[in-house]
């Protein structure tokens, strides 16, 4: 196999559709790994005398209850440290509860089946004796891993009372290559359900020097707000050196650890389980600081990977912001590998839930794997398409063994493996860093999809650091929606047609001028050029200033869109740039622009809005729609094309009409009907919740800041509700928006996914079924339940129709027309950044396209002209299929 994802700066080699169902040959599913996974071989240890860091041994009552788990901290009698306060070590008496769940390993008899995961980097010294592993028949063998990382695994193991070590080399029959194929396909799970995983690293911190730098930036910027014990290490002035700090970094991300790939996504898998051990060197002290966590090991520095991760984040923050320039030997290469030294969380819930204590996994999508692996190396390149379906929890994967033994691209089959599992990551322009001075050749081949000519670039190029969300309400992709053949590449979507047009003149003439003044250096950093003649290696920064406004425009387009009738469609902008958490003090976030606060000012609209970085073109990604408003004074909305006889999103529409006072304007304005006010006399309900004119006029406060437009007094306007039996569908919806859905989803998702591992028939799980593709998994179990439920709570008929707004001019013609696929994870709330990048097609329709033979379902064929970013509504469920080719 030829890895071209990190040194290939050319696609013309990549021939998509003409390879696409060889490799589809390997395809297979992940349900033989997941079994697998359920019945690992461990490796134990005779436990020995313990003795504390004075050499005193325990006493033969002491060793005796060692065997039966406890940690050496509880057999030596250890006092807990001065430091943080963590989950680690909760107390003598309650380690042994918390950590006692995994008993449904066979195999070991001992009364404590604790289980600890080691991920390492691997070297051998032919001069030290190994030692003797005893396997299950009977049989002794040498150990595989080196004798230290043996060492340093049992003793973290024992000094925390765990009596189970499972580590890949040991635990995995490297001479089967079934099951070996099926234990890299199903590691991630493996670290997932741990209880504890541990990372070894080799570097020592032997100056104390570099230890308080390290401890010190972290206590001062990082650790406030952890818990602390005992006496805080900051009793006087200290002074923190920035280029010892510096040193300090080097050392860590030169680590060999840093370097492999299966390490990246045995640290991800671990989902915050991940402890980092550094060896102790004698002399230095790192007592009562936060950044280590002193209840887990009592010979080396424990740090949870989270927390290091935090810490080396700031630290490149702090040092970009304001701009120090360090002496350090390769500065610029510590700085980049900084930046990828292990992925960043996303915006997510509060709380979350779980079932017999498999906590939520990790994922990320193919852009973010592909981007951290670009620094790590494999032994067998076929390797890497495990390691981004694990990191990606895909649910249909590639065979690596019989790929390795092909001449196949490594790109071609992880474009494939991303697109069979509904990941379009790889796909949008925006998710490439390609410097300006290189020159992309994009595929024109009349043979190749169409969608491929369009989206197809190097993956060296690829440029994505930010994991998945998590919590609660977070969707996970059906890999039985999608399908590729050499017919093209078919999907469930919505398909928009460009041609209603609302003009919002009002909001040009007022920020206009000003917005032009804060683009202008964006507009011209293609031509900027430094005193050296050099062009700039990056956009301008993005300031707080550049935040405010395009929060404040934002919020004024979604008002005057909402107060002059077209709510829904203002919907559709609020769903794609809402902080799910704002004003969420109770309930569900808020999803409609009818459910704001009434009077809304500035100071309660602080954390309102939840916009991205757009990192190739600076500023936000929402700055494409104020562009199309300040430039042509209004904006492109897209309706969502009827489809006979699918299952819609019971979403009834929530209008007022008015019956008298307005002539030649509609006035559709939507009336946030509360269970409390429905008591109320209409005229006045209606009169305190609804805004709606023909003639408005702002009103301005001291210090100059719009508030909400109100109705002129000339205005005599006179609304009432269409029917009672409207409302009483409003409050039923009320109770499930999108959020209620995605939890209702996730619940029945985990559900299905416990009862669907607790078949024990017998089966050879190294045996590949041919029908394995076939399979109805968890996630369209889940996805089928949900939309019937939500089908039947209304009446379809009463549905409204659906909005979207995309970064293309339209036509009142109707011609132009967009594909939004349909994704369970851009659905998400919180939403993942994808959902604001270009993750659309422009299409076209071809009429006299040949059926699909296997596929009666697909009504339509389409051709992709290219990618364009977008905002629609929440969309619940799949509404109908289309083939692209």
């Amino acid at each position: 196999m030829l890895d071209d994802t990190r040194d290939c700066a050319s696609v013309s080699h990549i021939q998509f559709s003409s390879n696409v169902e060889e490799i589809l040959k390997f395809q297979t599913h992940r349900r033989k790994a997941v079994r697998w996974a359920k019945n690992l071989r461990f490796l134990t240890f005779e436990q020995e005398p313990i003795a504390d860091a004075a050499g005193i041994v325990a006493d033969e009552e002491i060793i005796n209850v060692s065997k039966k788990g406890r940690c050496t901290r509880c057999e030596l009698r250890v006092p807990l440290p001065a430091g943080h306060i963590c989950n680690s070590h909760g107390g003598y008496n309650s380690k042994a509860a918390v950590l006692a769940q995994d008993q449904k390993y066979k195999g070991f008899p001992d009364p404590c089946p604790h289980v600890v995961n080691k991920n390492s980097e691997r070297t051998t010294d032919p001069s030290v004796e190994l030692y003797d592993v005893i396997e299950e028949d009977g049989s002794t063998r040498k150990v595989r891993a080196p004798k230290d990382v043996i060492d340093r695994a049992v003793d973290f193991a024992a000094q925390n009372g765990y009596r189970m070590i499972w580590i890949d080399q040991e635990c995995i029959n490297q001479d089967d290559g079934p099951e070996k194929e099926l234990g890299i396909q199903s590691m991630d799970i493996v670290y997932q359900r741990a209880h504890m995983s541990i990372g070894l690293f080799r570097t020592t911190f032997a100056e104390q020097r570099h230890l308080d730098a390290l401890l010190l930036f972290f206590e001062m910027l990082v650790g406030t707000s952890f818990q602390k014990r005992g006496p805080h290490p900051l009793r006087a002035c200290r002074t923190l050196r920035l280029d010892v700090l510096a040193e300090a970094l080097k050392m860590i991300l030169e680590d060999r650890w840093n370097s492999r790939g299966w390490i990246l996504q045995e640290a991800f898998s671990a989902s915050g389980r991940m402890t980092i051990l550094f060896p102790a060197s004698k002399g230095t002290s790192v007592k009562g600081w936060s950044l280590v966590c002193h209840d887990l090991s009592l010979t080396e520095l424990a740090i949870q990977l989270d927390v290091l991760r935090s810490c080396l984040a700031k630290s490149r923050e702090m040092i970009i912001a304001r701009k120090f320039k360090l002496d350090v030997p390769d500065w610029d290469k510590t700085m980049e590998s900084l930046r990828w030294f292990h992925p960043a969380e996303q915006l997510s819930h509060s709380f979350d839930f779980w079932i017999n204590g498999d906590k939520t996994k990790r994922s990320c999508n193919a852009a973010v794997a592909l981007s951290f692996l670009r620094t790590r190396d494999n032994d067998r390149i076929a390797d890497r398409l495990a390691i981004v379906a694990n990191l990606c929890d895909y649910s249909l994967r590639l065979n690596t063994i019989k790929l390795h033994e092909t001449e196949h691209s490594l790109s071609l089959c992880i474009y494939v493996l991303a697109l069979l599992n509904g990941d379009f990551s790889l796909l949008p322009p925006e998710t490439y860093n390609i410097p300006r001075n290189i020159k992309i050749d994009q595929l024109q081949s009349s043979q190749e999809f169409s969608w491929i000519n369009t989206s197809l670039k190097p993956l060296q190029y690829i440029d994505a650091t930010i994991f998945n969300p998590s919590g609660p309400t977070v969707g996970r992709n059906t890999s039985n929606l999608y399908h590729i053949s050499r017919n093209g590449f078919t999907l469930p979507g919505c398909l928009w047609k460009i041609d209603i047009f609302i003009e919002l003149a009002d909001i040009k003439y007022r920020y206009g001028e000003a917005w032009e003044r804060l683009r202008a250096p964006y507009k011209t950093r293609k031509t900027r050029t430094s005193k050296k003649g050099t062009e700039s290696d990056g956009p301008p920064p993005t300031s707080r200033s550049h935040w405010l406004a395009t929060t404040h425009i934002l919020f004024e387009i979604l008002i005057s869109l909402r107060d002059s009738g077209h709510a829904d469609k203002a919907d559709a902008i609020w769903q794609s740039v809402m902080n799910p958490h704002w004003m969420k003090k109770q309930g569900d976030p808020i999803e409609s622009v009818l459910d704001f606060p009434r009077n809304l000012k500035l100071e309660n609209r602080q954390d309102m809005f939840d916009i991205e970085v757009n990192k190739q073109e600076g500023g936000f990604h929402p700055w494409w729609l104020i562009d199309r408003v300040m430039s042509a004074g209004g904006i492109w909305f897209a309706k969502a094309e009827k489809v006979d006889g699918a299952l819609f999103e019971p979403r009834p529409e929530r209008k007022l009409e008015a019956t008298e006072g307005v002539e030649g304007v509609e006035t559709k304005a939507i009336s946030n009907v509360e269970a409390n006010v429905l008591d109320e006399p209409q005229d006045e309900q209606l009169q305190r919740n609804s805004h709606v004119a023909n003639d408005t006029s702002l009103e301005v406060d001291e210090a100059g800041q719009s508030a909400m437009p109100v109705v002129n007094k000339t205005t005599n306007l006179l609304t009432k509700i269409k029917d009672t039996e409207d409302t009483e569908s409003m409050r039923r919806i009320k109770k499930s928006g999108h959020a209620q859905k995605q939890f209702t989803a996730a619940m029945l998702l985990k559900l299905t996914q416990t009862v669907g591992e607790l078949d024990d028939f017998d089966e050879d799980i190294s045996n590949e079924g041919a029908n394995d593709q076939y399979l109805m998994t968890a996630e369209a179990m889940t996805s089928l339940a949900r939309t019937i439920a939500y089908h039947k709570l209304i009446d379809p008929d009463k549905l409204k129709p659906e909005y979207a707004l995309f970064d293309i001019e339209g036509n009142t013609d109707g011609t132009v027309l967009v594909l939004t696929p349909f994704n369970d994870l851009l659905e998400t709330i919180p939403r993942p950044e994808s959902r604001s990048i270009s993750t659309s097609w422009v299409v076209e329709k071809i009429p006299d396209a040949k059926p699909i033979d296997d596929k009666e379902y697909v009504k339509e064929t389409l051709r992709a002209t290219g990618m364009v970013r977008g905002m629609w509504n929440f969309q619940a469920a799949p509404k109908k299929w289309y083939n692209l080719i």
